[in-house]
């Protein structure tokens, strides 16, 4: 698990968008794809539970993948995941 240093918590960090790039991002965990769609899933909650005494409905925010439909699930973020390659530049002959 990493720390936060102590002089930062609480701290927005700022980032470059090469900085961001170079982080390990989430892959599919069933088949290797890297774009998810956010999706909400709609729980229902009975009027016994609920503090309005009526039936609601509540989203809950969730992501699956672009290719597949695979759900992630938190705990596929801490195996998941990988280094993006570095792109080689393109060089015609």
């Amino acid at each position: 698990m990493n720390k936060v240093p102590h002089h930062l918590k609480g701290e927005r960090v700022t980032m470059t968008m090469a900085e961001l790039d170079a982080l390990p991002h989430a892959v599919c965990k069933k088949c290797g794809f890297e774009h998810f769609i956010q999706a909400f899933r709609l729980k229902k909650v009975s009027p016994i539970l609920s503090q309005s005494g009526q039936t609601e409905v509540i989203p809950q925010q969730t992501f699956i993948c672009g290719m597949c439909h695979y759900q992630l699930k938190p705990e596929d973020m801490k195996n998941a995941t990988k280094k993006p390659e570095p792109e080689l530049p393109n060089i015609v002959a």
